[in-house]
């Protein structure tokens, strides 16, 4: 009459479910950061200023417009409510903010208007970088039971 034990290893089940939750927190941090961004161009839009003040022709309000290096200042709001964020997953690990304004890229061009907003020259983007650097830590999964 024999005798066996059978050694199993759980390692690579925990792996896995170390790995599975690594992705949902940096699918998280992701969305935070790029929903961060969105926010940081619209409040910089929105103080945003400075330069010649006119009355718009359309409607007779008056608008003060940005001056060159600083976001473009808000006169319709088009593109402040055009940006939209592609949401990260655990499966699709990238988060992206896009807008369809067809004139975002003009105003962003150091050789169009040179308004920056969404480009890594421009303030938002600067701090943006700084916040996801702040919150990075929140991806880690420290000592957890998996």
């Amino acid at each position: 009459m024999g005798f066996k034990i059978d050694v199993v290893s759980e390692m690579q089940l925990k792996s896995n479910k170390a790995l599975s939750l690594y992705d949902v927190n940096t699918s998280r941090h992701l969305n935070r950061v790029a929903n961060m961004f969105r926010n940081h161009i619209t409040k910089a839009m929105k103080k945003s200023g400075g330069g010649r003040s006119y009355k718009v022709s359309k409607t007779g309000q008056p608008h003060t417009a940005s001056v060159r290096g600083n976001p473009p200042a808000i006169d319709t709001g088009n593109l402040s409510n055009s940006f939209f964020v592609m949401p990260s997953s655990p499966a699709r690990l990238q988060s992206s903010l896009k807008t369809n304004v067809h004139y975002a890229k003009y105003l962003e061009d150091r050789t169009g208007l040179n308004r920056p907003f969404m480009s890594k020259r421009s303030k938002p983007f600067q701090s943006t970088v700084k916040y996801a650097n702040d919150i990075a830590k929140q991806i880690s999964l420290k000592v957890r039971k998996i």
